[in-house]
């Protein structure tokens, strides 16, 4: 897990473009990238056979005990909120715990989600109606934006 909301995004740009947009890590030009390039070969030079990313990250950090889940299905952690990309990775050797399990939910009577969220995607805890999500309406082309576009706003994923 590594937080990607820790760079400055410009002022004038914060209302209007995502941040993964600006600082994702998973192009093959940023070091993030190379991060895991090096685990992924650490991992083979300790003899470990290895798939990465065939899990649900975000139960799977909760279970490890980095954080917990909003009723908006997003992980979040104590020290960086929802700011964080996760990556799993399946090994074929048994580990050592260093912590016991547990799993973390959401505050009870916090609906600040789903209270903010502009176009009423979610609608309910732990439910998200993706005909409605900023995120899933402007990743790529998408004609279902018509009727939202007041909700919406300047918001946009890329």
């Amino acid at each position: 897990m590594r937080r990607y909301g820790k760079y400055k995004i410009p002022e004038e740009l914060d209302s209007y473009i995502g941040k993964t947009y600006l600082v994702d890590g998973r192009p093959k030009h940023s070091k993030e990238y190379f991060w895991r390039l090096e685990f992924d070969a650490y991992l083979g030079e300790l003899g470990i056979k290895y798939a990465s990313g065939i899990v649900t990250a975000r139960l799977a950090a909760v279970n490890a005990g980095l954080g917990r889940t909003g009723k908006n299905n997003f992980f979040y952690t104590k020290e960086h909120g929802s700011w964080v990309f996760i990556e799993t990775w399946v090994i074929d050797s048994e580990m050592e715990y260093d912590m016991p399990m547990r799993s973390l939910n959401y505050p009870d009577g916090c609906n600040k989600c789903i209270d903010s969220c502009p176009t009423g995607a979610m609608n309910m805890p732990l439910s998200m109606n993706r005909g409605k999500c900023i995120a899933q309406l402007t990743n790529g082309l998408n004609s279902q934006t018509e009727g939202l576009r007041a909700e919406m706003g300047t918001w946009i994923w890329v």
